[in-house]
């Protein structure tokens, strides 16, 4: 599967297939790509906490609506590291670095089969509270295998002129 395949096929994925559970190594080789994500001045000033099993459906019960009811099979948490941001100026790039790795991390999931959802709307204190976290948790990403009930839906984007802006 070449890049442009992975790209149309990879979407956010809500419901999974119950029972089974995604293969740790499977999700070791996605965070081994994901380490290869580029970073600001490549500190990577992130960490992922992998949760599973039972601890990952008392996760599920702290974030948004659409999944409080939903069987999660495992979740990639990324904490942002509590230390000195690398700069240029007064910008800190800690935040872009995580989106970058969260990309890397559901692309290299899709390519190995599994659905993911990247998500924002969770309770930062109870997941920090449940897993002992003392970071900033940014983004959490739901792992599984697609249910069968879940389709590859059409990509409804804005245009490239709705985007892209030339300058020469």
């Amino acid at each position: 599967m070449n890049f442009s395949e992975l790209s149309n096929r990879r979407q956010s994925t809500r419901s999974y297939q119950v029972g089974k559970p995604v293969e740790p190594e499977i999700i070791k080789k996605c965070l081994e790509i994901t380490r290869l994500a580029p970073s600001s001045r490549n500190c990577q000033l992130y960490h992922f906490t992998v949760i599973s099993g039972q601890i990952a459906q008392r996760a599920a019960r702290l974030i948004s609506e659409n999944f409080s009811n939903a069987h999660i099979p495992a979740f990639i948490v990324i904490s942002k590291l509590d230390c000195k941001p690398v700069t240029a100026g007064e910008r800190d790039y800690r935040e872009v670095d995580i989106g970058i790795a969260a990309a890397y991390f559901t692309l290299a999931a899709a390519e190995a089969g599994l659905g993911t959802c990247i998500l924002g709307g969770f309770d930062e204190s109870g997941i920090q509270q449940l897993l002992n976290l003392q970071d900033r948790i940014l983004l959490l990403i739901a792992v599984g295998y697609a249910s069968p009930d879940e389709f590859l839906r059409s990509k409804q984007r804005k245009s490239l002129q709705e985007l892209v802006t030339w300058v020469e």
